[in-house]
């Protein structure tokens, strides 16, 4: 029996007496093709037996990284909180900035800023700006506690929300840490270094926005250990030393776990050193997720814990979504994609040898 080459697009078009490129667009799913003709050409195509060809596609990504890209379209950065440049002054945001937006050029996209001025902007005129620059794609940060959900007409654009979970209406892709099993991990190397009394600070605000993965994750283990009850979890929204003495002397933790709470590690560590508890000897401290150093105090020790690589986050979040554009999926999806991350861990000076 003799092998039959495969059907090719042209083979398709030559049928219908049209363009391979509309052939193309259409078994892509792009919307600029009516759905009366993507039906036509899909219908025609499973009639051929027609299959793309993996070689082809892997021929395609291979040149497409080698050669300089050309620009395709601009992404947006959006966000609606405080003033259009307050992610600069945040460790977290302008890392991953900087990591998306030398990907997204390493594609072929540009990366732009996009404040919406709730006072100024509703979100039917925000919709009609971007659509108006040709913007139907961008990741989308978080809103906190401070400002309400970005709001946009959903259903022309692509997005991909980054970091923290508090917007999740509608429905959207999204690409950030693995809180979980990073405190699982770091919960595992104190127990594995002789620290027997781990004892986690956060706040509650951050708690919310993650959807309380850290504090999940060490209840847990707490519950799995053979080991006296772990000290209960010491909330510190606003930082009060007498408080935090007073949980440190009732729970008598051996290690510290703080969560990514960087405006209160300056006052722990003067608590700290206050109770004349020294680092690392008498008291270790084990970051779920360790500060950026290119903008805390530096003072500050070189603190053991979790990198949760947020300019790995920014490089992913961006092939997310220019894949999602390739494909022409554009509204809100029915079934999100969750990127979730696993960090790395670092040595630090914060944990005895």
């Amino acid at each position: 029996m003799t092998n039959l080459p495969p059907i090719s697009q042209h083979q398709i078009a030559k049928k219908l007496g049209i363009s391979q490129a509309t052939v193309s667009m259409a078994l892509a799913g792009n919307p600029r093709v009516s759905a009366a003709t993507r039906e036509r050409i899909a219908s025609i195509a499973a009639e051929l037996s027609y299959h793309p060809d993996p070689g082809l596609r892997a021929l395609g990504r291979y040149r497409r990284a080698v050669r300089p890209a050309t620009y395709h379209a601009t992404l947006a950065w959006i966000h609606n909180l405080g003033s259009p440049d307050w992610w600069k002054h945040s460790a977290v945001f302008r890392v991953v900035f900087d990591a998306a937006s030398k990907r997204a050029e390493r594609l072929g996209y540009q990366l732009e800023n996009f404040w919406i001025d709730r006072k100024n902007i509703s979100p039917k005129r925000a919709t009609e700006i971007l659509r108006a620059q040709g913007i139907t794609a961008g990741l989308l940060l978080p809103s906190f506690d401070s400002s309400p959900p970005i709001e946009l007409d959903w259903q022309h654009f692509t997005v991909v929300r980054i970091v923290d979970y508090l917007q999740d209406t509608p429905s959207m892709h999204y690409v950030g840490a693995d809180h979980f099993s990073a405190m699982r991990e770091v919960l595992s190397r104190v127990r594995a270094m002789g620290y027997r009394r781990p004892g986690f600070v956060t706040t509650r605000r951050f708690e919310h926005c993650q959807f309380a993965q850290y504090s999940s994750a060490y209840l847990s283990a707490a519950a799995d250990s053979d080991t006296s009850p772990w000290p209960a979890i010491h909330y510190c929204d606003t930082f009060s030393p007498a408080a935090f003495r007073s949980w440190m002397r009732q729970e008598k933790p051996d290690v510290l776990v703080p969560a990514y709470i960087t405006e209160h590690l300056t006052n722990i560590m003067e608590t700290v050193a206050k109770m004349k508890l020294s680092v690392p000897k008498k008291l270790g401290i084990a970051m779920v997720c360790t500060p950026d150093y290119q903008f805390q105090n530096a003072d500050l020790p070189d603190f053991s814990g979790i990198n949760e690589g947020f300019s790995q986050m920014g490089e992913r979040a961006v092939d997310l979504l220019v894949g999602l554009c390739e494909n022409f999926e554009i509204g809100p999806p029915e079934t999100p994609i969750r990127h979730l991350l696993g960090g790395t861990w670092h040595d630090g000076k914060t944990l005895r040898e």
